[in-house]
């Protein structure tokens, strides 16, 4: 079905870029791969870069892999200290078949995982839950319902997901043109993914041609204006 280009320049809270955040504080996502793992933030950054393409991988709430985004001011994700990674422009993830993320209730989190819904259309679920005190009442041994007495709740961010579209699929190759910016920390961090990008043979003259945002900045470059 042919489909018009989505708004854009709606609110200054919903920027037309998705950033995929490559710093993270806690634990990895399970379906991380190890070698991804061991890769610090801006090693990662060059290493979606150098290869084009963004791996999926399992979130916490579902069994099947995705690539994660976030549709957020630079001030609403401040506390958070991630400061490195890549902004898409939000069409090219669409076009590939992303979309913002289905909040769950808690208490309706196992009627969505048993849903007649496909595994990929599942996985664009996220559990919205504040959590509950003392012994889980139902569910012992099911990990969707033992959650419920685990606090769920990541409404300060708009969460957007590209699921895997196939089971041999392993990450989106995207074209040069669906990158709208990098993040960066410092000038120390933006040097030492531009050297190892160098030493690995990357297209440097690209890379270097991206606007970056930096770590202390206010906000992210393309919302100025609105």
């Amino acid at each position: 079905m042919p489909q018009l280009p989505l708004a854009t320049r709606q609110s200054r809270d919903l920027p037309d870029f998705l950033i995929h955040y490559t710093s993270r504080f806690g634990a990895e996502s399970p379906g991380v791969p190890k070698e991804i793992q061991d890769l610090l933030p801006w090693e990662r950054v060059v290493s979606i870069l150098h290869r084009a393409v963004l791996r999926y991988s399992q979130p916490f709430d579902t069994v099947w892999p995705v690539a994660c985004f976030t549709q957020s001011t630079r001030r609403a994700l401040s506390g958070m200290g991630r400061n490195v990674g890549i902004g898409f422009h939000k069409q090219f993830i669409w076009d590939a078949g992303g979309g913002p993320a289905y909040y769950v209730r808690g208490d309706q989190w196992t009627d969505w995982q048993n849903s007649n819904l496909s595994e990929p259309a599942r996985s664009m679920g996220v559990r919205l839950w504040p959590g509950w005190e003392g012994p889980p009442e139902i569910g012992i041994g099911n990990r969707f319902v033992d959650q419920l007495g685990t606090r769920s709740e990541w409404l300060h961010e708009r969460e957007w997901r590209l699921p895997r579209p196939n089971e041999t699929d392993w990450g989106w190759a995207f074209p040069r043109e669906a990158v709208a910016f990098l993040l960066s920390a410092n000038q120390r961090v933006k040097d030492d993914a531009f050297a190892t990008l160098a030493s690995w043979g990357g297209d440097v003259a690209w890379v270097e041609s991206l606007p970056i945002s930096w770590g202390g900045a206010d906000d992210f470059p393309g919302v100025d204006g609105l």
